[in-house]
């Protein structure tokens, strides 16, 4: 009778779900979900009704005087980016990642606690930015040095860049939580894994494959077993590495599932660019803390893009991971293991990554390698009157 009543239940979820992971998502983890949603939906119009404003400036209409109207431009565009970015695209990415990494690696996530705070710290952060915007805070929304600090023409106050700033630290760490739950579910425990056993140009390979049933079962991922896996065959199977191996050793190493390979890829790209985030609010808080401190704002503003791009392709490759679990769920049709759907992610966490090295290239003659060198400082070709009130003040020596 218990079997009768489990095959009923499978028929009906298979019905319903599609051949997606039969996972049983904790009723916590999906309010959470919720909410990321929710917040990324209403941070999106305020985020939307700033770009029309930009617009509405643009056009000439008079809102305000003219000073005040190119002041109130880049607040409103300064806001909008960075409520956009991580208001409205982490947020919504975040809490998807979440939710399908849960359900593709069929495990609870590594900390409920830490997932809740990583919302809390990017609401909090998004809610300082538009402080921010209050003060008309107007740097551009990739802060760009010392621009923050030297406003000019009676612009946004020290007050102002400060809880900017503070907005930006909260956002980060938050960021970096997320990165580091995904990367502890992945590598606590036991996760489902196995798909590489349902490659078509090998399942006559496969041992553990005896008759049709199981061959035309072989894509289902809520078929998979839950594995354990030494922590180094993991890491080359949540990076998509292993499909590169010959046949032979690609069908041992236990592939998970493409949308944790997905969300993983993105959680190790974004945690190496927080360093760039982090880098360049170090240096605008020692310069707040100490205005005779001479950083290298080349430094950064490169640090800054080393950060920036792997947010702007943050929810590319998490959707297109997740695409994955929407094919299966509404063809009602399984999707096999296919070794090309594995092989670029390698190299979008190498790209994503590397990718910011293009605003490099009008930097210095040098380029990066002097932006980087003991000595060698940003001042030594750009020259800039911290105390005028004119914009117009910069001076640059080729």
């Amino acid at each position: 009778m218990g079997e009768t009543n489990t095959g009923v239940l499978h028929l009906k979820y298979e019905k319903d779900e599609g051949p997606a992971p039969e996972y049983l998502i904790s009723k916590d983890l999906s309010d959470l979900t919720l909410m990321f949603i929710v917040s990324s939906v209403v941070y999106f119009l305020a985020a939307g009704s700033l770009a029309i404003l930009m617009r509405l400036l643009q056009s000439g209409v008079p809102i305000s005087q003219n000073q005040q109207s190119v002041g109130l431009f880049y607040t409103a565009l300064t806001v909008h980016g960075q409520v956009m970015f991580f208001g409205f695209v982490s947020m919504l990415t975040i809490g998807i990642s979440y939710y399908l990494l849960s359900k593709f690696a069929k495990k609870p996530l590594y900390s409920m606690m830490l997932a809740t705070i990583s919302f809390s710290l990017l609401n909090a952060g998004t809610i300082f930015l538009f402080v921010s915007g209050t003060m008309f805070f107007g740097a551009g929304w990739y802060n760009l040095m010392p621009l923050t600090f030297h406003p000019g023409n009676g612009g946004w106050n020290s007050l102002s860049a400060v809880i900017f700033l503070m907005a930006d630290a909260m956002i980060g760490i938050g960021l970096v939580i997320f990165c580091l739950v995904v990367i502890a579910t992945v590598f606590k425990g036991k996760i489902a894994a196995g798909v590489q056993k349902s490659e078509p140009e090998g399942k006559q390979y496969d041992d553990n494959h005896k008759n049709q049933v199981d061959l035309d079962d072989g894509g289902r991922i809520d078929l998979l077993p839950m594995v354990q896996i030494p922590s180094s065959t993991r890491l080359v199977s949540v990076l998509g590495i292993s499909s590169w191996f010959p046949r032979y050793y690609r069908r041992a190493v236990p592939a998970v599932s493409v949308v944790v390979v997905g969300v993983f890829v993105n959680a190790a790209a974004l945690i190496t660019g927080s360093i760039g985030l982090f880098t360049q609010l170090g240096i605008g808080f020692s310069y707040l803390l100490n205005p005779d401190f001479d950083p290298n704002w080349l430094l950064a503003k490169d640090a800054w893009w080393f950060f920036g791009h792997p947010i702007v392709y943050f929810t590319l490759f998490s959707f297109l991971g997740a695409a994955y679990y929407y094919i299966p769920r509404y063809a009602k049709k399984t999707v096999p293991y296919d070794k090309w759907a594995y092989r670029s992610w390698p190299f979008y966490f190498v790209f994503t990554v590397m990718v910011f090295t293009h605003h490099t290239y009008m930097d210095t003659k040098s380029g990066l390698a002097k932006d980087v060198s003991p000595g060698s400082y940003f001042w030594s070709d750009i020259s800039f009157s911290p105390h005028s009130n004119d914009y117009n003040d910069v001076h640059f020596s080729i």
